[in-house]
């Protein structure tokens, strides 16, 4: 595409790919407070 502004369909694709990616998967992505929780447990802090 050649107009300034537009997003180009190969790049909307992909996001909505790794969006997809994303959802179906985000129940295994840690949030930062559980991380920490995490780290300080195995160091017993």
């Amino acid at each position: 595409m050649t107009d300034e502004g537009v997003i180009p369909d190969w790049q909307i694709s992909e996001v909505r790919e790794r969006m997809a990616q994303y959802e179906k998967g985000k129940a295994h992505y840690l949030d930062f407070d559980s991380a920490l929780d995490e780290i300080e447990k195995e160091l017993a802090i």
